[in-house]
């Protein structure tokens, strides 16, 4: 099983938020931005100001975004992962969904000989919406061999 997948699988279990697999997440997927340093603190690292960490004492995962809480952390991560995807959420009286769509990777034609647009789109449901948007992005990654 690959590392995306076993977040997958991971993400797809949890009933509430979990620091640990935000943190896992961001180790894991974006390895040039975060970093798990020997004391399991995780350190951010930026162009512009370098690597950081929580000072000892403080929660390891301060600098992590809250992947698995925040929708607006959930969207960044998406945006960051998928530039140039566009980011769809139903949140209604059933269980929330989030899709990831790519840009048009061709012009097809239906039956008809009518055009039609062929782009990549990945669906996940999650009772936590944040956790259905990281888990759509997730899933376009691994069906595209990354990570």
């Amino acid at each position: 099983m690959t590392p995306i997948a076993s977040l997958i699988e991971r993400l797809e279990r949890l009933t509430g938020p979990d620091r640990e697999v935000d943190a896992v997440v961001a180790v894991t997927v974006l390895p040039e931005t975060y970093t798990r340093l020997d004391d399991g603190r995780i350190a951010r690292h930026s162009p512009s100001q370098g690597s950081t960490a929580p000072a000892r004492g403080y929660s390891p995962y301060m600098l992590v975004p809250e992947l698995t809480s925040s929708l607006d952390a959930a969207v960044r991560f998406a945006e960051a992962l998928l530039p140039e995807w566009d980011v769809i959420l139903c949140i209604g009286k059933s269980i929330p969904t989030a899709d990831v769509i790519g840009p048009t990777l061709e012009i097809g034609a239906d039956f008809e000989g009518n055009p039609v647009d062929v782009y990549e789109q990945w669906q996940a449901a999650h009772p936590i919406p944040a956790i259905a948007l990281v888990l759509a992005a997730l899933k376009s990654m691994e069906a595209r061999g990354e990570g």
